[in-house]
């Protein structure tokens, strides 16, 4: 049906490409972006993926601009707190202009991420979309992702060994740390034990590896809630985990206790 675009980072690199100084007068300067050319390189960049796909159309997901994102309530003054830096100059102005000359190709809705509103859409019409975002979150999505201009399948085994990997090693961009001393090769390792150890399981990664989540912090002197808070930061939303009329968010809950008999 369409390309689902994660419009935030397009937008970005856009406006930052346009940013010029000059001297206002002498010793003073001030930085000023060319907003119309910003509007340019936007769409020179959708037209770009739209020639690298089989899909038709395209939906440009941007983030809610306010404040209120659900995740930082979750983790105040620690979810996304090292951005301190605002964003280029003229950024809002260019994601305004586009909102209202695209409104009909625009989702995003109050308290979320760009990323959650594209969890959202490619869950509810399942197979019908492809995915484009250069952020790696997007992985835990399985489906078909545009990447390096070729249309690939994500698996849900690989999605979620995607999104459990993130859980133990963090995200540092996004500013949530994991689970102490777990990087990406501890991480797959403690995974992959994990699946072989469970594989009666028939491949649902999160079954089979969230009590190793669970013994892997209480290991590192965290608790089973600190690893639960790290999963809910984790998660990209899906059709399930959001009302469309209400706005109300149902966070990431963990499976059942694996069975052992």
């Amino acid at each position: 049906m369409a390309l689902l675009i994660d419009a935030d980072i397009i937008a970005y690199n856009a406006v930052s490409a346009v940013q010029n100084e000059f001297e206002f007068e002498p010793d003073v300067w001030q930085l000023y972006a060319d907003i119309k050319e910003g509007r340019k390189l936007f769409a020179e960049k959708v037209d770009e993926l739209m020639a690298d796909t089989t899909q038709k159309d395209y939906l440009l997901c941007f983030s809610d601009p306010a404040k209120a994102n659900f995740r930082k309530q979750l983790a105040p003054g620690l979810y996304k707190a090292n951005r301190s830096a605002r964003k280029p100059v003229g950024y809002w102005p260019l994601v305004t202009s586009i909102q209202e000359q695209q409104k009909k190709r625009v989702r995003h809705r109050p308290r979320l991420e760009a990323d959650d509103v594209i969890g959202i859409l490619a869950t509810r019409d399942e197979g019908k979309h492809v995915i484009w975002s250069i952020d790696k979150d997007l992985k835990q999505l399985p489906g078909v992702h545009l990447i390096d201009g070729k249309e690939e399948g994500v698996s849900c085994m690989d999605a979620d060994i995607s999104f459990l990997t993130q859980v133990l090693t963090g995200d540092t961009v996004d500013n949530y740390p994991g689970c102490p001393g777990i990087g990406p090769v501890k991480a797959a390792k403690i995974l992959q034990s994990a699946i072989n150890a469970n594989a009666h399981l028939s491949g649902d990664a999160v079954h089979c590896c969230w009590q190793a989540i669970l013994n892997t912090f209480v290991a590192a002197e965290l608790t089973e809630a600190d690893a639960l808070l790290q999963a809910r930061l984790a998660f990209l939303l899906r059709v399930d985990n959001y009302n469309i009329e209400t706005g109300k968010i149902r966070l990431w809950k963990p499976p059942a206790p694996l069975e052992h008999g």
